[in-house]
């Protein structure tokens, strides 16, 4: 008998410790978010506005059953503000600067950020606007990489180095085995706040949750600018005057 109790005992702890490693209970709340989610795919632009507007508003009642997911922005057609802006000019002969000033006004107002800009493009332009010390070369950056491609030109002017402490981070970069996947900014407590796609949704969420496609990896980045090359600001204000 006293076999019998000892062996029970040590199978339960087993049970507890494997339990509180592996989750044995249940899926974790993520995975769950995760397949209540599905796929994203409905964010890439190619499918009608009308659709995508019902599937984002069918996404945002996850905010009820999920805690820390919501929708903060959703501007499905509003073609980076540039509607609103021409219903907006008030006078004639605005520049490029006043154009510019529009939407900056916009972003800062958490109304939009270049909608129809993917999360890369989402991810570095708040990055840079939030956190560069001198706010005209944060434009003249921002113009820049608009007219140049983040892609092709974002390393030349500001450096990320990955951190371990999520707490000095700027960026969140997700990964599967194939490569970048998905990019964030990190808000703090576990919060990130991305854009999914090319179709206006900007979402705060968890770190994993997010559609599943966007990988289970995730590293933490903060940003440092570099040196400016001289007259870097003045050429790319974006003034053409």
């Amino acid at each position: 008998m006293r076999f019998f109790k000892q062996f029970f005992v040590g199978v339960l702890f087993l049970f507890i410790t494997l339990n509180a490693a592996y989750g044995f209970s249940g899926p974790d709340p993520e995975d769950k978010f995760r397949e209540a989610i599905g796929s994203s795919h409905i964010f890439k632009g190619h499918i009608s506005l009308e659709y995508a507007s019902k599937r984002t508003e069918e996404i945002k009642e996850l905010e009820i059953k999920f805690p820390g997911f919501r929708l903060i922005n959703n501007h499905l057609g509003c073609r980076g503000c540039e509607d609103e802006y021409l219903r907006a000019i008030i006078k004639k002969g605005d520049t490029s600067l006043d154009r510019f000033r529009f939407l900056k006004n916009c972003a800062a107002k958490g109304e939009c950020w270049y909608s129809l800009t993917n999360c890369i493009d989402y991810a570095y332009f708040t990055a840079i606007f939030e956190n560069c010390p001198d706010q005209d070369a944060a434009i003249a950056i921002i113009n820049y990489l608009m007219r140049e491609g983040v892609y092709i030109k974002v390393f030349k002017l500001i450096e990320t180095q990955e951190v371990d402490d999520p707490k000095e981070a700027v960026l969140a970069i997700y990964s599967n085995n194939n490569g970048p996947t998905h990019f964030g900014i990190y808000r703090g407590d576990g919060v990130v706040e991305s854009k999914w796609g090319l179709m206006g949704a900007i979402f705060q969420h968890k770190v994993f949750q997010l559609p599943p496609e966007y990988g289970d990896k995730v590293s933490f980045h903060k940003v440092v600018f570099k040196e400016l090359p001289p007259n870097f600001v003045k050429e790319n204000w974006p003034n053409p005057l």
